[in-house]
């Protein structure tokens, strides 16, 4: 009955199996780990924020210079060219007087300019001086006068323009200003005085003056009319940078207008392109886009107008997503293999290796009386390996519980172990059990050896009189135990009630002398048969051959067979054989059926 094998190794070697998936998903899951951080160092941002921003500041202040200089010198060429410009010394103020009478009263006195229509006024004086005295008198005495030169009639171009000069620098602090009606009323100011100024140009002036206006229009529409790149080299009255350098970073990567003003000005420049380059990772960072591959997608949608224009970060951002998403999967295995083999966790694998070496018959007891122990033995199994040494090793752990649950704690006479037949066959028919032993014993020869021990439980239970003591001619009910109770009819109680029914004059003194005699000698039978019975079945248990014996010749099996054959036959079944029997040897005699009466009465 008992299998080779030894059942603390099989316990050792799902320990170790479960120990060994635990160490691989860990390590997995640090090789993940090493894995990210490498992705990571290649997308960390190299400079700090006020490096960055006063990187970007340097690249616009120098293109600011560069393009100042260059409107500049167009404008000297302008001036070079139109010396000998000039233009009436009225039409300037005409122009703004014609302008400012198209204003309201409250444009006219608000916004209106006086020092510079003054000196709009100068330009054109109305009428002559009077004449000067010299300090000299003629012959006659009277004093000699110097008469007035007459007012010009034509003035220099230049001088128009310089007042034109006056109104722009007005509209520039207007619109710094936000006065949105002071700027719109300067402006159109601006643009009569510049007309008449255009009419009185020659054309090689005008050419030039052309040529200059559109380097100063790019240069105030890329530097002054308050976009980032105005307001990232815009400065205070005393001097000092409006916005800090630390902030100019995220500024330009904040949004698609502010990244484009300043990108399509400096974003050819080696500067700006690592400094930008690297917020978008900082901003990637700040974001928290490596969480997971949903927050990094959410960051390539908001941030698409600065990714596109930087391949390598997008690649490297998706590196490090996929490298983090590895992670997460690494640690999650890891997390569900702890849980899953972690010694002591209320898993079928947990469960079985919280007990040490010695306690393999309670760790197989545990599987067989849980909820599942089909799946868990399966389990079990899976996480050593389902070699023919571990499959020995674990039928030999679970015999370990088969032979402590089914033998009794007392010794025989002779100090061998009793087996319980009882026990047994009760153990080997419990379903969860069964489920158990199908898979330790799953192939053709360990089948076998498990009908074997099933076949052995159901004899036992069958040859073990002492489970069911009956007397000779009873009907076969159950009269008394194996665990030395006493027999009912022999309590206190019964014999009381027995005393009474005498003494009442119910039953006679024989019938009830009989009546306890005879639980008597059940009772003694019972516990003779017993011993007899546990002591052959011990022996039968040591001896195969003995068992062997015994079963060929006390098989239940073949009277339920020989049953069958007789009823399928004949017809007939065994009691009604019996009696036929009877009939023809003359039946039983009128004592032995009167006793049967009070046996049957009883």
């Amino acid at each position: 009955m008992v299998p080779d094998g030894d059942g603390a190794t099989f316990l050792s070697s799902v320990r170790n199996a479960a120990n060994d998936a635990i160490d691989t998903a860990q390590t997995a899951a640090r090789t993940a780990r090493g894995r990210l951080d490498e992705a990571l160092d290649i997308v960390r941002p190299r400079m700090q924020p006020v490096d960055r921003g006063q990187q970007i500041r340097d690249d616009l202040g120098a293109l600011f210079e560069d393009r100042s200089a260059e409107y500049r010198r167009a404008y000297d060429a302008r001036d070079a060219a139109m010396a000998g410009d000039r233009i009436e010394a009225g039409a300037p103020h005409e122009a703004l007087q014609k302008k400012a009478a198209e204003l309201t009263t409250y444009e006219r006195e608000a916004y209106v300019p006086a020092d510079i229509m003054d000196s709009a006024r100068k330009l054109a004086p109305e009428t002559a001086s009077a004449p000067q005295e010299t300090g000299l008198v003629d012959m006659f005495g009277a004093p000699i006068l110097r008469p007035q030169d007459a007012p010009p009639t034509e003035i220099p171009l230049s001088e128009a323009l310089a007042l034109r000069h006056g109104l722009t620098t007005r509209q520039r602090e207007a619109l710094a200003a936000g006065r949105a009606p002071e700027h719109r009323t300067l402006s159109q100011l601006s643009d009569e005085l510049r007309s008449t100024i255009d009419d009185a140009m020659s054309p090689e002036t005008r050419a030039l003056d052309a040529q200059a206006r559109e380097l100063r229009r790019g240069v105030a529409a890329d530097f002054e009319d308050g976009n980032l790149p105005s307001r990232i080299l815009g400065t205070t009255a005393r001097g000092r940078d409006r916005l800090p350098a630390e902030t100019i970073g995220p500024r330009v990567t904040g949004g698609e207008t502010p990244y484009r003003d300043t990108m399509r000005l400096v974003g050819d420049r080696e500067g700006t392109r690592a400094a930008v380059r690297d917020q978008i990772l900082a901003d990637a960072q700040n974001a928290g886009a490596m969480r997971n591959q949903d927050s990094l997608n959410r960051f390539f949608a908001d941030r698409a107008y600065a990714v596109g224009d930087f391949p390598d970060v997008r690649a490297g951002l998706e590196a490090a997503g996929a490298s983090k998403t590895a992670l997460d999967q690494a640690e999650d295995f890891a997390r569900v293999q702890k849980a899953r083999y972690g010694q002591g966790t209320n898993t079928p694998v947990g469960k079985f290796t919280r007990h040490d070496d010695t306690g393999v018959a309670d760790a197989m007891r545990g599987v067989w009386k849980s909820a599942r122990p089909g799946d868990d033995i399966k389990e079990i199994l899976d996480t050593a390996g389902r070699s023919p040494e571990n499959l020995r090793n674990a039928r030999a752990a679970f015999f370990e519980d088969l032979a402590r649950t089914t033998t009794n704690s007392a010794h025989d006479a002779a100090g061998n172990t009793v087996w319980n037949g009882r026990v047994l066959d009760g153990f080997l028919t419990n379903k969860k059990v069964q489920s158990v032993m199908d898979e330790l014993w799953s192939g053709p020869k360990q089948r076998e050896h498990l009908e074997q021990l099933r076949e052995i439980g159901a004899a036992l239970i069958d040859s073990e009189s002492a489970l069911r003591a009956k007397p000779p001619a009873s009907s076969g009910t159950a009269s008394i135990s194996l665990q030395g109770k006493t027999d009912p009819a022999l309590t206190a109680t019964s014999v009381a009630s027995t005393l009474r029914s005498v003494s009442r004059g119910q039953i006679s003194k024989p019938i009830a002398g009989i009546h306890l005699l005879s639980g008597w000698i059940r009772g003694r039978s019972s516990k003779v048969q017993a011993a007899a019975v546990n002591e052959l079945m011990t022996k039968a248990m040591d001896d195969p051959s003995l068992a062997a014996s015994l079963l060929r010749k006390y098989n239940p099996r073949d009277a339920e067979l020989m049953g069958r054959r007789l009823l399928r036959k004949w017809g007939l079944r065994i009691p009604h054989l019996a009696n036929i029997v009877n009939e023809q040897i003359g039946g039983y005699g009128d004592a032995e059926q009167a006793f049967d009466n009070f046996i049957e009465a009883d």
